[in-house]
């Protein structure tokens, strides 16, 4: 997983590394029932940077706490927000955002 920058904003992203004549198909029917994969796509990226930056995740709690209630499970939410370390990627295309997350650069305060 890393950050990936588009047009539309920077979003928490699964990085996949394909060679030349590999594919990629999508086999996880979502978590429950009540939850569906919406819209997979496969969207090329570019490394903008090689070392780690700090970005501060600010995530909306309902994505948690709907898990937790569609999994059946009762499992602690990370800190909101959440100073974390990826790689910055980038891409021309636009992705889209299920989720309107904010990632800033830096340490969360």
């Amino acid at each position: 997983m890393g950050v990936v920058a588009s047009p539309a904003g920077r979003s928490i992203c699964f990085i996949f590394t394909l060679g030349p004549g590999q594919t990629w198909s999508m086999r996880e029917g979502g978590f429950s029932n009540g939850l569906r994969p919406v819209s997979p796509v496969l969207v090329p990226v570019n490394v903008s940077s090689p070392f780690p930056q700090t970005f501060c995740y600010a995530w909306r709690p309902e994505q948690c706490q709907g898990y937790n209630q569609q999994a059946g499970s009762a499992l602690p939410c990370p800190p909101n927000p959440w100073t974390i370390q990826s790689l910055l990627f980038s891409t021309a295309k636009q992705i889209p955002v299920l989720v309107a997350d904010r990632i800033t650069e830096g340490a969360c305060p």
